[in-house]
């Protein structure tokens, strides 16, 4: 687990193999060879890994363009659980990587979803940001997560990318069981909760056994 550092010598994952649990907080972490990790190495190193905790800076230190490209990476075939946390929805890069590595994750059972602090400079304008066109690309748009049974996504405020990426994962997980959401603090008024709640239950699910709880 890598929480706190100034520098992060990312040859260490080169030795790897062994992992089980890789926890990668990387807020504060520098790179001092100022070089751009790529993200197909990094999992093809970590064969056993199981369970995966990312922060949004992680996303920061991938080489650019690496989840743009249309060919899969390496599957993490014995992750059980993926955690993401302070993901910011209207960092369009970041949520390709989010969707890169869930689409390597064939075996996930687990998948959390925290979004980082709502970015004021962007007040009005969620709405017009949309991650249809990587919904749509080959990779996602076959993309069926057989094995998903539970999710949580946290501090949502209901923008138009949060809710396309919800819809997204009932639409592929035949195997959810439960869904579970929990507001964002800006979001305190009933009517906008009713309307994001509202629109949610509009969504039509591969899973007939899908609960989704809010908290």
């Amino acid at each position: 687990m890598i929480t706190d550092s100034r520098e992060l010598d990312w040859e260490l994952f080169e030795c790897s193999e062994k992992l089980k649990l890789t926890s990668l907080m990387l807020t504060g972490v520098a790179n001092s060879k100022k070089k751009g990790i790529n993200l197909e190495k990094l999992v093809s190193n970590m064969p056993r890994i199981n369970s995966l905790l990312f922060d949004g800076h992680f996303c920061k230190f991938l080489e650019p363009g690496e989840a743009i490209s249309e060919r899969p990476i390496t599957k993490m075939e014995n992750l059980n659980s993926l955690s993401f946390e302070g993901v910011e929805f209207h960092d369009l890069v970041q949520i390709q990587y989010v969707l890169c590595l869930i689409g390597s994750s064939p075996s996930m059972q687990y998948l959390l979803i925290e979004q980082g602090p709502k970015v004021k400079s962007l007040d009005g304008m969620e709405e017009f940001l949309s991650i249809e066109p990587f919904l749509q690309s080959p990779n996602s748009i076959d993309m069926i997560l057989y094995h998903l049974r539970t999710v949580e996504i946290r501090c949502i405020v209901g923008s138009r990318a949060e809710l396309q990426f919800i819809q997204f994962l009932l639409a592929s997980s035949p195997s959810l069981r439960r869904l579970t959401f929990t507001y964002d603090t800006s979001i305190s008024d009933p009517r906008e909760k009713l309307r994001i709640t509202l629109k949610i239950k509009q969504f039509c699910s591969a899973s007939t056994a899908a609960q989704v709880v809010w908290k």
